[in-house]
C-alpha cells in the first residue's frame, strides 16, 4: 500500500461503528440531526465500490447513509455532529467465522450433492474433468476431489477409486 495515502481502513468497520453510535445517540436523543463521521488525516475509507473507492467521510441521518464524502469539509457543519474516527469503518453485520480454506477446497471439488446413482457421480466427475482440461487434474500431484457425498443414497457405501489397467479410474463400493 501506498504509504502516502495513510493506513487504509475498511468502510466495514467504520460503518458499524456509526450502526452503533447512531443507536446509542438514538436512544440517548431523539433529535434527527445527522452525524458527519470522518476519518482522522492519515487514514482512508476504503468502500469497495469502484466509482468510489476511497472516502474520508461519511454522513448518517436516523440511522440511514444520506452521504459519502472524498474529502473533509472545510467549513464547520452547522447544527449537525462531526464525530473523528480513529480506527476501522465495518458496515452492518459482519459474520467474520469463515472457513475460508474449505471454500477454496469446495470451488476445487466435484459438487456431489444431491447425486442419486454411481453414474451420476460419474458424469459429474466428467464434466468437471472437461471444465478444468489441461489443469492437470487426474495425476498423483492433484487429485479430483469429491463433496457432498451422501452414502444415505448409496446403502451406506463409500466411494473409493481404484485405477484400473489402461489408465481409467473407477468407483469401487467399499463396504460401511
Amino acid at each position: 500500500m501506498d504509504s502516502t495515502r495513510g493506513m487504509p481502513i475498511t468502510l466495514i468497520s467504520g460503518l458499524l461503528f456509526a450502526l452503533l453510535a447512531t443507536v446509542l445517540s438514538n436512544l440517548l436523543f431523539t433529535s434527527s440531526k445527522s452525524v458527519l463521521y470522518c476519518v482522522s488525516p492519515s487514514h482512508v475509507i476504503t468502500t469497495l465500490d469502484p466509482t468510489l473507492p476511497h472516502a474520508k467521510c461519511f454522513r448518517v441521518l436516523d440511522g440511514v447513509f444520506t452521504e459519502v464524502l472524498t474529502e473533509v469539509p472545510v467549513v464547520k457543519d452547522e447544527g449537525n455532529d462531526i464525530v473523528t474516527l480513529d480506527g476501522y469503518v465495518v458496515p452492518g453485520i459482519i459474520e467474520s467465522h469463515g472457513h475460508i480454506l474449505q471454500y477454496g477446497e469446495m470451488l476445487e471439488s466435484v459438487l456431489l450433492y444431491d447425486s442419486k446413482s454411481v453414474e451420476e457421480v460419474i458424469a459429474r466427475i466428467k464434466s468437471f474433468l472437461q471444465e478444468h482440461a489441461g489443469e492437470g487434474y487426474g495425476s498423483r500431484e492433484k487429485w479430483i476431489r469429491g463433496i457432498g457425498w451422501d452414502q444415505a443414497f448409496f446403502g451406506g457405501v463409500m466411494p473409493t477409486a481404484v485405477r484400473k489397467l489402461h489408465g481409467f479410474t473407477a468407483i469401487k463400493k467399499t463396504s460401511k
